[in-house]
């Protein structure tokens, strides 16, 4: 149908990446039409929670 997908990963062990067999940033990357893929990191910037880039979103 043609929607906008995004896959979001919540581990920390990277195995978005390892399925897609790319290497994923914290912020969105298209990886195929209308697909994107992410994987953010516990500093990478978080709108919903109000973080700021380059400062844990939780105190570690």
């Amino acid at each position: 149908m043609g929607y906008r997908t995004i896959v979001l990963a919540t581990d920390i062990a990277h195995s978005l990446a390892d399925a897609f067999e790319i290497e994923l940033e914290p912020e969105p990357a298209e990886i195929a039409p209308n697909l994107r893929a992410q994987e953010p990191t516990s500093t990478s910037t978080s709108v919903a929670t109000g973080g700021r880039r380059g400062e844990p979103v939780l105190p570690i």
